[in-house]
């Protein structure tokens, strides 16, 4: 009977050693790339240079426009709630939360509210990838 269990014995020292070097490979490939690539473990903070900017009348009455038609489209579609981010030059021109996060709810979005992108980030790819 031992005769039968030496090849078992065999093949699962040889898959404990297989599994030890592919963990060595892989964490000498990661450290590498990391090395290498010049990734920071902490977030570095990007601050625009500060330009003098002002907003125009014409830009002022089409965000306020913008804003009522947003607001109107949330409620005919029955969207409970919404936020929008407007950035031009570099700049956050709008921002702002319309309704309320969940229906029933009052708990109300604002531009701070985070949303789960779910499928739409399949619209974003395509339109970088065809840019």
């Amino acid at each position: 009977m031992d005769s039968k269990r030496a090849p078992h014995k065999h093949i699962y020292r040889y898959s404990v050693v297989r599994n030890i070097v592919t963990i060595f490979l892989l964490v000498a490939i990661i450290g590498s790339y990391l090395a290498f690539t010049n990734v920071r473990t902490e977030p570095v903070l990007y601050e625009p240079e500060t330009m003098e900017w002002i907003m125009d009348e014409s830009l002022m009455i089409y965000l306020e426009e913008f804003a009522e038609t947003f607001e109107e489209g949330l409620f005919e579609e029955e969207i409970p709630g919404g936020a929008v981010v407007i950035v031009k030059e570099g700049r956050v021109v709008f921002q702002k939360g319309f309704g309320v996060k969940e229906k029933g709810t009052p708990d109300e979005v604002d531009e701070h509210t985070v949303f789960r992108l779910g499928s739409l980030s399949k619209g974003f790819t395509s339109v970088l990838a065809g840019a």
